[in-house]
């Protein structure tokens, strides 16, 4: 009987849990996707990571090129980077 009361207990929690969601602000979410989708910069901040720094070992020439690159790049996002 103990196993029937914990196992019906766990399922009332779970529903009540079902029940006590966050409601959703569709218009929030409708902004965030619509800068992800028109405004992303993704593709152009992987390329200059991998394509234009390339491959780079700690401590090369490479490498802080690269930080230098980001560095830059925060910082016009108005991110402080160092």
């Amino acid at each position: 009987m103990n196993r029937i009361a914990r196992t019906l207990a766990v399922f009332a929690v779970a529903a009540f849990g079902l029940q006590a969601q966050e409601h959703l602000d569709l218009a929030t979410l409708h902004k965030i996707k619509t800068e992800a989708f028109e405004n992303s910069k993704v593709m152009e901040t992987e390329f200059y990571l991998t394509d234009v720094h390339g491959p780079r070992l700690t401590n090369s020439p490479q490498f802080f090129e690269a930080a230098d690159w980001a560095v830059k790049q925060l910082t016009e996002w108005g991110i402080k980077a160092h």
